[in-house]
């Protein structure tokens, strides 16, 4: 695992990589792996998705792609006002209850209310999150906000949802990952977990990206009948960064804003990894677990967080997470244990 002083130098050489890179791409493109078109008619039976933190950004855009493929999709996030309006913009999409990652309560009474409505659920996208600038406030529950945020509450989410997912042909769960699981802790047993999910973790961001990871091959060990798949979207200008924006208006309109709209991907490209994962029915996560959008050099092994940061879009490439312990084995078991407990299971 890579430490936070190594990213620090890692992000301005990617930024130079990332010009250089485009330039040359101009002159020799790199091949991109497309989404497939759209069904001209509807799934039947129709398919249910529920896509998480859907009313704005990287979220909005995947519930819009997947109910082009014929899905109906449930908006789900935190204020009813928000998921009935992005809902509202979105042919096949419904919003039905909130839903605060950040309390176990929330998600208990979501998957309460969807349930009353649906008999089973064909994907879930485990996409709403926080980003690390939120970091160090405590949840209603007394754990790290960002690591609740990010993880534990998908994780009661999906476990939850499970029943109604197992009574689906082919049913898959997609966790949002990023580039900084590569940055997160050597943690493996159950308690060195509920260590880093305590209030003020340094590095709760990071670990929450490495425990999505983990979950999807934990998910995949333990249910065969699901598949699932962890996903680095890329660095995308999104909602994400409204922190950012919020702390420093003027640095952010003049300096930061115009930056990330040269060199980071917007939230067309953004959702492709994720919908890639949902919908392509020959992905296999032995051979396809995490899925990242830059062209990179090293697919035969895990790939270094610098092709990962930014660089060419290339659509969605597979390439090997990096895991505590070389395959993860342990850490995902401890992982899961740990959650488990927590989330009063």
């Amino acid at each position: 695992m890579f430490s936070k002083s190594q990213f620090s130098w890692m992000m301005p050489v990617s930024v130079v990589w990332t010009l250089m890179v485009n330039v040359l791409n101009q002159v020799r493109p790199n091949p991109i792996n497309l989404l497939p078109e759209p069904p001209s008619m509807a799934l039947a039976p129709q398919k249910i998705c529920i896509v998480t933190g859907s009313n704005t950004g990287i979220g909005k855009e995947t519930a819009r792609k997947m109910a082009g493929y014929g899905y109906s999709v449930v908006v789900a996030c935190r204020t009813a006002s928000k998921g009935e309006s992005a809902a509202s913009t979105i042919d096949g999409a419904e919003f039905i209850a909130p839903l605060d990652l950040s309390s176990f309560s929330s998600v208990r009474n979501f998957v309460k209310e969807f349930k009353a409505k649906y008999e089973r659920l064909d994907v879930l996208v485990n996409n709403a999150g926080m980003n690390s600038f939120d970091g160090g406030s405590e949840s209603v529950d007394g754990l790290d906000l960002c690591f609740q945020t990010n993880f534990l509450g998908h994780f009661l989410l999906t476990r939850l949802l499970l029943p109604l997912m197992e009574k689906t042909e082919a049913p898959r769960v997609v966790n949002l990952s990023s580039v900084m699981h590569h940055f997160g802790s050597n943690l493996k047993t159950a308690e060195d977990w509920k260590l880093g999910m305590k209030v003020g973790c340094a590095n709760a961001y990071s670990d929450s990206k490495l425990a999505s990871v983990l979950f999807s091959m934990e998910l995949n060990r333990r249910c065969p009948k699901l598949k699932s798949f962890a996903v680095n979207p890329g660095a995308v200008n999104s909602d994400i960064w409204r922190v950012m924006k919020e702390r420093n208006p003027f640095l952010f309109k003049h300096v930061i804003s115009p930056i990330f709209r040269t060199i980071y991907l917007d939230t067309d490209e953004g959702s492709v990894t994720t919908v890639a994962a949902a919908i392509i029915e020959d992905l296999d996560p032995a051979t396809s677990l995490y899925l990242q959008p830059y062209a990179s050099p090293e697919k035969s092994k895990t790939c270094h967080p610098l092709w990962e940061m930014m660089g060419v879009f290339v659509g969605f490439s597979a390439t090997k997470a990096r895991l505590p312990g070389g395959d993860g084995e342990e850490s995902g078991r401890g992982l899961w244990d740990a959650s488990t407990e927590l989330c009063g299971l």
